[in-house]
């Protein structure tokens, strides 16, 4: 079970996620934007980058260099479903992962980022 903070502009897809994530055991809290995110520990981070080549990078970067020990997953419409480790290296994240996904997908990757995860 992991703690994981959820940032998702749209309500609907905020509310998707958050039920995924804990009907797959974890303990989940959701945001609508970065500025609102509380400062509280955290074991992964899933946040939408709504335009990733417009500021998007530098926000996740800067989320990044303010939790270095915390991994961050980006989504974003603006992914393929072919997405790979390159793009995500390029926006400083573990891993990438385009919309539209289903929960096995997302589940699958919340799992691979934190087993791959060294506990601090």
């Amino acid at each position: 079970m992991a703690r994981i903070i959820v940032v998702e502009q749209d309500q609907l897809m905020r509310a998707l996620l958050v039920e995924w994530l804990g009907s797959g055991g974890h303990i989940v809290s959701a945001y609508s934007r970065i500025d609102l995110m509380p400062g509280d520990e955290a074991d992964l981070l899933i946040v939408d980058v709504v335009m990733p080549r417009h500021g998007g990078c530098a926000r996740l970067r800067a989320l990044q260099a303010s939790r270095p020990r915390t991994p961050l997953i980006a989504i974003s419409a603006q992914f393929t479903a072919g997405s790979s480790g390159a793009s995500a290296c390029a926006l400083g994240v573990r891993r990438v992962i385009g919309k539209p996904f289903a929960r096995e997908r997302l589940l699958r990757v919340v799992g691979e980022v934190i087993a791959a995860t060294p506990v601090s």
